[in-house]
């Protein structure tokens, strides 16, 4: 069995360990590190996502899209966004159920007695929500963006302690981290590391990138 050490024991290993004379270290940053200021996979599967949709869908006496992220908005319209979101799922569940045989396969969604995925179903529901044959979703690029960047727009310029620690032990050992590569979509390592003045470049294209040693 593996040893199990805390996240800043582990950070603090690492620069011990590393010398300016070695190779540095490689990050990868999983969705976990953004946890607190980013909704979870879940969340938006059962929560942001529905009502996102909602928003964009201008249904009489429904909300706005600029209603997204007021939180007065979405109580007052907690019983129709519940509804909705049963309605989206159920719409989801069927299209994911009814593709043909020789289409790419699609992951099974469970829906609960709320009529939400239900636990063991988060991750299939997340990837068919972004899936190009998932119409009611986000199914187009800009769509997702669009989705996206107002659920990043909601956390403001909060941080947590993982990427304010992370930041300054880059401040501190510029050597030990040159490249870091993530799964999540905010920019909050990105704001971390300009509060310690950290310069560093951005790519979502890392195959034009030098490959690192």
């Amino acid at each position: 069995m593996g040893e199990m050490i805390r996240q800043s024991e582990l950070f603090e290993r690492l620069s011990r360990e590393a010398t300016d004379g070695e190779s540095p270290i490689t990050l990868i940053l999983g969705a976990g590190f953004s946890y607190g200021v980013v909704p979870t996979t879940s969340q938006i599967v059962r929560d942001e996502l529905p009502w996102w949709l909602l928003c964009q869908s201008a249904t009489m006496g429904g909300p706005a899209r600029t209603d997204f992220s007021d939180k007065a908005k979405r109580k007052s319209h907690k019983f129709q966004a519940a509804e909705h979101a049963k309605h989206f799922w159920s719409q989801v569940k069927g299209l994911a159920d009814a593709r043909p045989p020789n289409a790419p396969a699609a992951d099974t969604i469970s829906l609960g007695d709320d009529g939400l995925p239900d636990r063991k179903s988060i991750a299939s529901a997340y990837k068919a929500a972004f899936s190009p044959w998932c119409t009611p979703a986000l199914s187009t690029p800009s769509r997702a963006r669009r989705f996206l960047a107002e659920v990043i727009k909601q956390s403001g310029t909060k941080l947590n302690p993982s990427h304010l620690y992370l930041a300054a032990l880059i401040a501190e050992r510029p050597n030990l981290f040159r490249t870091i590569f993530t799964t999540n979509f905010d920019p909050l390592l990105q704001r971390s590391l300009q509060l310690v003045n950290v310069p560093y470049f951005v790519s979502d294209r890392p195959d034009t990138m030098q490959h690192p040693d």
